[in-house]
C-alpha cells in the first residue's frame, strides 16, 4: 500500500490556507518468473544453489540449447555472459 499526500496552499490577504488530501494506492501485480531449461544442463534444486561449473580443455567446445516459457506472456530479454571464456557465434 502506498499513500500519496497532495497539498494545496494559497495565501490571499496574508491569510495562508492549506488543504491536504491523502490518496491510498494499492498496486496488484502478480508475475510468474519465466522458466529457462536446457537438456545439457541439470536443473538447479533451489535458487540458492551455486552456479553450474562447466570445464573444458583448451580449445574444447560446449554447446547448449535453451528453451524458455513465460506463462504471463511477458516480453523476453536474454543475455549470455561468460567469465574467463571466449564465446563464438556460429553463422
Amino acid at each position: 500500500m502506498h499513500e500519496f499526500r497532495f497539498t494545496a496552499s494559497a495565501g490571499p490577504c496574508n491569510e495562508p490556507q492549506t488543504v491536504a488530501l491523502t490518496v491510498p494506492i494499492q498496486v496488484e501485480y502478480n508475475n510468474t518468473p519465466p522458466v529457462l531449461t536446457s537438456p545439457e544442463l541439470p536443473a538447479p534444486m533451489s535458487s540458492t544453489d551455486p552456479p553450474i561449473l562447466i570445464q573444458r580443455l583448451v580449445g574444447g567446445v560446449f554447446e547448449a540449447t535453451f528453451t524458455g516459457t513465460d506463462v504471463d506472456q511477458d516480453p523476453w530479454f536474454f543475455r549470455r555472459r561468460a567469465t574467463g571464456s571466449i564465446w563464438r557465434r556460429q553463422v
